[in-house]
């Protein structure tokens, strides 16, 4: 008898697209990853698509036997392809980022067939092997894993390790010290600063203050690095949205910038003097002259 679902999917629907065991598999935990809220993410029009690391898949999943990063790229690709899910890529100068969301037809997989993910999932009934098109993207590394463990200690490292990423990336990209690393000073600032706000306060307050830094506003010239910002009194706390230094800021900007005029320069006699001289300015011949009739002065009165 024919199983109806195989990893939540309906298996009439992934042959009627070609798609084999990995493939489902590979979507499964896209799906479930996605729904924990520990991916990176990027917003193209109105739309958030989610950034899938390929190394990280090999990794994590390694009971998938793909041995490269290409065999993975390409699976997505074909996910894509078929409109399951929907495909981005980010260019920046750091390197390319592929990023995904569920695409029109990903809800024909999921229709008319309940899943259970705290049940577990099905056995795997067969092999590996697809061929398939497509080419590659280049990925320097930085932002998370593809899979997260059902085990609630595990998963909740995962999250973690995840958060510390997107957030040391955020702060790379603002121009004010880039770290190579992120070390241990900067995990332990961020876990304990994430326990009272979120990862989007703390990356929109990092905001806020590289606005800050790189304006013209002079109370803002400090460079601090990521651990010093978050540990600060007078830090990362006072640059969110209702932080006293932001609020000062958005204050100033409001405020009408004038040009400082330049100071009226008393024009004399020495100035319209059409003979020049290397050795004295104008100025300094009217000061002479000045201080010649001082002198002048005072032989008359005596």
């Amino acid at each position: 008898m024919l199983k109806y679902t195989i990893y939540g999917f309906n298996q009439e629907k992934l042959l009627e697209n070609d798609l084999k065991i990995i493939d489902a598999q590979l979507l499964r935990f896209f799906i479930d990853f996605k729904d924990s809220g520990a991916m990176a993410t990027e917003t193209f029009g109105d739309e958030v698509y989610y950034w899938v690391k390929y190394e990280k898949v090999i990794k994590e999943l390694p009971i998938l036997n793909l041995k490269k990063s290409d065999s993975v790229y390409r699976r997505f690709k074909k996910l894509a392809k078929c409109d399951i899910l929907k495909h981005k890529t980010k260019r920046n100068a750091t390197g390319t980022y592929s990023f995904f969301t569920v695409g029109p037809k990903y809800f024909e997989l999921i229709s008319n067939t309940p899943y259970n993910l705290k049940n577990g999932t099905d056995i795997i009934p067969g092999g590996y092997g697809y061929s398939s098109e497509g080419g590659t993207d280049i990925h320097p590394g930085g932002y998370g894993y593809l899979s997260v463990p059902k085990d609630s200690s595990t998963k909740d490292s995962f999250i973690k390790l995840n958060n510390n990423n997107s957030i040391f990336d955020h702060w790379n990209q603002k121009g004010i010290i880039k770290h190579k690393k992120l070390n241990q000073k900067m995990k332990n600032a961020i876990s304990k600063i994430l326990k009272d706000y979120t990862v989007e306060e703390l990356k929109e307050s990092i905001d806020h203050y590289a606005e800050m830094y790189h304006s013209d506003y002079k109370y803002c010239n400090y460079k601090w690095g990521l651990d010093t910002f978050i540990n600060r009194e007078e830090g990362c706390t006072k640059f969110m949205d209702d932080g006293d230094k932001w609020i000062r800021y958005c204050d100033w900007k409001k405020t009408p910038k004038t040009q400082p005029s330049d100071r009226k320069k008393v024009v004399t006699k020495f100035h319209n003097f059409e003979q020049r001289t290397d050795k004295y300015s104008a100025d300094e011949l009217d000061r002479m002259a000045k201080n010649l009739r001082k002198k002048k002065t005072k032989l008359k009165d005596n």
